[in-house]
């Protein structure tokens, strides 16, 4: 691991337009790594050389490194020049093919330099100096090849000036360098500080995020609290400002990893590294502790291990100091008042989850010693079921046995976790110091090598006793509130990344509270909001928690056995809390139920079953608890070319709105344009073939292909509505996207603007989602059901889901909502819905 991380840090230090010297970046590898590390080095310094065009002898190596392997580093070098002239060649062949088709500009050489002297990451001599040697330069990316090839800018860099990303470049005295990433909070990035050459991290706070105000109030406190701390194993604070409405916190760059992504990536640690880990962060906690400061979000990911083997704790900004002197009108108070829970489900106390403001000291022991048991598992203690049912098992269900996990591990992890997982403060052990006390007596008196595998995804961490489970009792509390309010909405927000989101228990907030029996006749019913209901729970925090697990928590009915066709069909059930595996095995269980497969295939068009079932149609201001009262069948992709082309062929040579018209949109270069031509088999320079969707499509256009499905199969096919389509995208669960709210994930579903080149992409070139329904998010808007329009004339507008490849992440949200001119192919693709038999 030390290896791989060093190695990481030496390609980096290439890409940023550094020459790194091999003998400085290896100097603090421990002495049993070294061999291997110099013999990796070197093969990436020869392949970095070659990749700029610069001459290698061998030799050079072998005189200052003599045990370096020959024929390895040999092997490397033909590679690495077979490579670079194998990519000569093609740009060779490419620029000989095509003379007269320049290369394809993101910007215009005059809009690039503006950016750069706009940026300041140049000083006004070297911008005077490049504007003499770029005179008559026709490609902006050519001129960005040459400051990364003279280092005077790295790719991160050239990229955000020729994209207009709108990414910081210069904060105060600090260059960004590159990006590191991105959280719920804020942006990362690796910088450096102008004058001293330090390199630091560079967080800067989000401002397009719910409760941004506060969130920056928090901000500020996370400066104040970081500043305060000076210690080995906490990440050193170094500064901080404020530049164009940004506020950022500039502190030590630590080269490591994680722990959480650790343990994803090479399985759980040995025992003996487990604990030496975990004593590493109790010190780092004991001394916050000293300093008045609880962090209140200790889990894997905020320890980060760097080259040497040293803790560094991470993310102080969800610490609370301890001030009794506060009073409550004081801002700091009123930011742990405003009913936001900060934390991770799977790691935080049951004190925590119930009121923020009960967070002490044994909070965060609490949540190392969930750590710890990930740690040595590759699993949380309690990692089964939905968010809130995990939330609610930190308090209901017994503490995890170690033992039963293995006979190797010794009797004393048991006594330890014991103590850091009590349920009630009082029972756990009381304070850092002595968590510290006692993981170095057991490190001390010697821990067995062992190393668990890592646990999968079904199986249960062992528990030293049975207990039933709690849902039983919270669908009875939940009857009694459901009576208590009579139907009225209480507040809550559960992130589907298991995270606390800011304004959970907020009376501001909008959140769905159905009681168990239905309205006769009525499909769909507006939440309505009762703040004056609501706000005198708030200030019974035990209660409190009761309520939102009762309104969140569902039975898991994934065991049920599949329902049969005698008598009644099964009563539906209300989705939006459901994990993926959970809505895959509710749509399997209808499909057993209707007796159909959960696919078909129609007219060469693969449907997929949609279940019958409820969810919260919408955003979170104005979601709709909507029920979607009989299955339906939609095509798993997009109508493509090839299946537009089928139609087209049988109906007499069909021509659409943008053939008639000679309004379709092609894309030129860089840019999308409107010409006679475009249509839905040519669209420019964008590639098309049999499995792209057809685009340039108005809404007749897609009226006339249902209708021509609907005669030739016999089957009733049209558009969806705006609601089935959506609950479709959704599977019926909540959160942004149809994966949840990690917006990370989302190149992996959809073809945006951060990923898909300004270009239509074929189908089922990403992950579908959960019912298996592709490119949902992104690539094309697609048409939904208009039912005021009216033909010939298709007036006004109509509704448009699910975004382009064009969009921002945002514009495609499930609950994204747009409308364009029903008449025009502006933007269209569409998907089309068969109604059940």
């Amino acid at each position: 691991m030390q290896v791989n991380s060093i190695c990481n840090r030496f390609e980096r230090a290439w890409q940023t337009g550094q020459a790194p010297s091999i003998e400085a970046i290896a100097a603090g590898a421990d002495s049993l790594v070294r061999p291997a590390l110099l013999q990796h080095l070197a093969e990436l310094d020869i392949q970095c050389r070659v990749s700029r065009g610069s001459a290698v002898d061998l030799e050079l190596y072998f005189t200052r490194w003599p045990d370096l392997d020959r024929k390895t580093l040999q092997d490397a070098l033909e590679a690495a020049q077979k490579n670079s002239q194998t990519s000569l060649l093609i740009v060779a062949m490419v620029a000989s093919t095509t003379p007269a088709k320049s290369p394809p500009q993101t910007c215009t050489v005059e809009e690039f330099l503006t950016r750069l002297r706009d940026s300041r990451l140049l000083s006004d001599s070297e911008m005077n100096s490049l504007a003499g040697s770029v005179a008559g330069e026709q490609s902006s990316s050519a001129i960005g090849a040459k400051l990364l090839d003279a280092r005077k800018l790295t790719s991160f860099q050239v990229t955000a000036l020729l994209e207009g990303s709108g990414e910081p470049l210069v904060l105060g005295e600090y260059v960004v360098q590159e990006l590191v990433g991105r959280g719920g909070m804020g942006t990362v990035y690796r910088a450096v500080h102008r004058r001293m050459k330090r390199t630091v991290a560079l967080k800067v706070l989000r401002r397009d995020i719910p409760h941004a105000e506060i969130l920056a109030k928090r901000f500020l406190r996370e400066v104040e609290v970081a500043a305060r701390l000076c210690h080995p194993n906490v990440v050193t604070a170094y500064d901080a400002g404020e530049q164009n409405g940004m506020s950022f916190l500039v502190s030590e760059f630590v080269e490591g990893q994680n722990l959480g992504d650790l343990v994803k990536e090479y399985g759980p640690l040995s025992l003996p590294l487990a604990i030496d880990v975990i004593l590493q962060a109790a010190r780092a906690l004991e001394y916050a502790h000293g300093e008045g400061v609880i962090h209140r979000d200790i889990k894997p990911s905020n320890l980060l291990l760097d080259d040497s083997g040293n803790v560094k704790l991470l993310d102080v900004g969800l610490a609370r100091i301890n001030q009794p002197e506060l009073s409550e009108s004081d801002d700091s108070s009123e930011l742990t008042t405003t009913g936001m829970i900060m934390g991770t489900v799977d790691y935080m106390s049951p004190e925590q989850a119930q009121n923020t403001r009960l967070a002490d000291e044994r909070s965060d022991i609490y949540s190392l010693g969930c750590t710890l048991f990930f740690l040595i598992t590759g699993r949380a203690p309690y990692a089964r079921g939905t968010a809130m049912e995990r939330l609610l098992a930190h308090r209901e269900q017994p503490i995890p046995s170690a033992q039963m996990l293995s006979a190797e591990l010794p009797p004393e992890l048991d006594d330890i976790l014991r103590l850091l997982l009590a349920k009630k403060p009082l029972d756990r052990i009381s304070t850092m110091q002595l968590v510290a006390e006692k993981l170095e007596s057991m490190k001390s008196a010697g821990l067995p090598d062992v190393t668990l595998s890592l646990m999968t995804q079904d199986e249960e961490p062992a528990i030293s006793q049975t207990m039933d489970s709690p849902i039983a009792a919270t669908q009875q509390v939940s009857e009694i509130i459901a009576s208590t309010f009579q139907g009225d909405t209480v507040v809550g927000q559960l992130n589907d990344d298991a995270s606390l989101a800011p304004g959970m228990l907020n009376s501001d907030s909008v959140a769905e509270f159905r009681p168990s029996e239905t309205e006769s006749g009525s499909e769909t019913r507006r939440a309505v909001s009762s703040a004056s209901s609501f706000l005198p729970w708030v200030v019974i925090p035990g209660l409190l928690a009761v309520v939102v697990a009762a309104i969140l928590l569902r039975p898991d009915n994934t065991a049920v056995t599949p329902p049969t066709l005698a008598g009644d069909r099964s009563p539906l059930e209300e989705l939006s809390a459901l994990s993926e595996s959970e809505v895959q095995a509710y749509r399997t269980r209808w499909a057993s139920e209707l007796k159909h497969d959960e696919e078909q295939t129609v007219n060469g068009v693969v449907f997929v079953l949609i279940p019958p079932g409820e969810f919260l149609y919408g955003d979170e201001s104005d979601s709709v608890i909507t029920t979607i009262a009989n299955e339906y069948w939609l095509s798993e992709v997009e109508v493509t070319v090839g299946q537009f082309r089928a139609f087209v062929e049988s109906s007499n040579n069909y021509k659409t709105v943008a053939e008639s018209k000679g309004t379709g949109w092609g894309k030129v270069g860089p840019d999308w344009v409107q010409s006679a031509g475009y249509c839905w088999k040519n669209l420019g320079e964008n590639f098309v073939n049999d499995s792209t969707p057809a685009c340039s499509i108005a809404y007749p256009d897609a009226l006339a292909y249902c209708d021509w499905m609907s005669t030739t199969s016999g089957r009733n096919v049209r558009l969806p509505t705006e609601e089935e389509w959506e609950y479709a995208c959704r599977c019926g669960r909540r959160g942004a996207w149809s994966f949840g709210n990690d917006v990370s994930l989302l190149d992996q579903y959809a073809w945006t603007q951060q990923n898909s080149g300004r270009e239509i992409h074929s189908v089922r070139g990403l992950l579908p989602n959960a019912w298996g329904l592709f490119d949902m998010h992104g690539n094309e808007y697609e048409w939904c059901s208009e039912p005021t329009a009216v033909s010939p004339n298709f007036a006004g507008t109509g509704p448009v889901r699910g975004g382009s490849f064009a969009g921002t992440p945002d514009q495609c949200r499930s609950g994204a909502r747009h409308r364009t001119p029903l008449g025009e192919p502006t933007q269209g693709a569409f998907r089309v819905l068969m109604e059940r038999k």
